[in-house]
């Protein structure tokens, strides 16, 4: 998934350079994890599915939250 009119940038599209960076590792992994929960938001039609997307959510916060501490 790469694209110029994404306001973020996924692990395939980066450039070689950038993949070495202090904590690119990180970032392009917190990216795919928005970018998937921005896919499932349309997705949503019960209060299931939105109970379900708010786990992702905050899984994916405590998962960052680990990592940075």
């Amino acid at each position: 998934m790469c694209s110029n009119n994404k306001k973020y940038c996924t692990f395939e599209c980066v450039p070689e350079s950038a993949i070495d960076k202090p904590y690119s590792y990180e970032y392009f992994n917190l990216m795919d994890g928005i970018i998937d929960i921005e896919l499932n938001i349309n997705k949503i039609n019960t209060l299931y599915d939105r109970v379900e997307l708010e786990n992702e959510i905050e899984e994916l916060s405590i998962s960052y939250t680990i990592e940075i501490y």
